[in-house]
């Protein structure tokens, strides 16, 4: 079957509708002052960071994040030295519970919270709002 010039850019376009967004859950808060950290000595300007907040940063969820997870730990190890980021793919069920249940700093789900969860979830953040993150995409078979 013979395309036509507008056949490729409509199934491009087709494609990229259908692909779905694993998402992180983790809290927000309305106190977004700047803070004063340092960035990573001998750093380029392009890989240079905000690198004050918790050395250590826990999370469960969803396996399909692991190496995106994986390849962000590298690089904020590199670019922010002392920080690591410990992730344990469980699944994304998993990973809200154990947010919910103030066990993990953030869940990966490949769905934002449930109605039954929202409520949950704030008041583990302190009465702040849960906030969903598109993190990684992927296509949906």
């Amino acid at each position: 079957m013979k395309l036509i010039s507008i056949g490729k850019p409509f199934g491009v376009a087709l494609s990229a509708t259908a692909i779905a967004a694993l998402t992180l859950t983790a809290c927000g808060s309305d106190n977004n002052a700047a803070s004063t950290g340092s960035s990573a000595a001998g750093t380029s300007s392009a890989a240079s960071a905000e690198c004050s907040g918790k050395n250590a940063v826990t999370a469960e969820g969803s396996t399909a994040q692991q190496n995106a997870i994986a390849e962000f730990n590298k690089v904020w190890g590199q670019v922010c030295s002392g920080k690591n980021l410990s992730y344990n793919p469980t699944g994304s069920g998993a990973g809200v519970d154990q947010f919910i249940a103030k066990q993990v700093d953030f869940a990966g789900s490949d769905s934002p919270l449930k109605d039954d969860q929202v409520a949950k979830a704030a008041a583990r953040c302190g009465g702040n709002e849960a906030w969903n993150l598109p993190l990684v995409f992927g296509p949906v078979a």
